[in-house]
């Protein structure tokens, strides 16, 4: 009578525990009463014979509230988080992650495996993982952008990569940039390595430009000149 639109949740709850004499405790949420959320703590009161019910609640209807925002803004921090993990993972540059002063693989991407030929490198730093680039002078710029904390960037560059076991190392051409993370805190946490591959691009450029120079060559030498004289080789001569 007092709250005729209660939901037959709370009835069906008091008068079990009115029958059974068994106490329980819950959280509900009820629109009837405004969409407000109880924490109950439902038992019976008096003897075994008795059918009276004493209900000890509290109202958390804002703590339910704030965890509910809670959880929908760590569905979009996560949603948005594997947007990313997606933009990284299929950028047409090369990309990896290191972390700490070692430079510790912590994420890579496709174009960076193609890079390196495929190999296993998350979880290693990076002179154990790539050990031939050793005395190219990488690692050093490495060393230096997460002491100094400043970027540092490369174009053209060669770089040597045994990218399949037990053949010869390739030559590489790459641009590069070694960008610095950083924590909260501003403090250096590891570098962000983002580039591309050149190689396939300038040995294009390069078969197009000797292309080119074969083709100036043949139309220079079909212009040379030529004499013809009908007579016989000794009156030439």
């Amino acid at each position: 009578q007092a709250v005729p639109a209660l939901e037959e949740f709370w009835f069906e709850t008091y008068g079990r525990v009115a029958q059974t004499g068994a106490a329980t405790r819950f959280e509900h949420g009820s629109d009837a009463l405004g969409g407000r959320w109880f924490d109950v703590y439902a038992f019976r009161l008096g003897d075994d014979g008795s059918r009276k019910v004493a209900i000890l609640f509290n109202d958390v209807t804002d703590r339910r509230r704030a965890e509910r925002e809670r959880e929908r803004l760590h569905r979009e921090v996560e949603a948005e988080r594997a947007r990313l993990s997606d933009v990284f993972q299929r950028a047409p540059s090369f990309m990896a992650v290191l972390a700490g002063p070692d430079h510790v693989f912590e994420r890579v991407n496709d174009r960076y495996l193609e890079l390196i030929g495929g190999r296993e490198v998350v979880g290693k730093p990076v002179r154990e993982a790539l050990p031939e680039v050793t005395g190219q002078g990488y690692f050093e710029l490495l060393d230096r952008v997460y002491t100094a904390g400043e970027a540092v960037t490369g174009r053209g560059e060669r770089v040597v990569l045994e990218r399949t076991p037990g053949e010869a190392a390739e030559e590489r051409l790459v641009n590069f940039v070694y960008q610095p993370l950083r924590g909260p805190d501003g403090v250096v946490t590891g570098v962000m390595v983002q580039g591309i591959d050149l190689t396939e691009r300038v040995r294009a450029e390069q078969a197009l430009r000797e292309s080119e120079e074969r083709a100036a060559f043949v139309r220079e030498a079909s212009g040379v000149g030529f004499w013809y004289c009908d007579l016989p080789f000794d009156e030439l001569q």
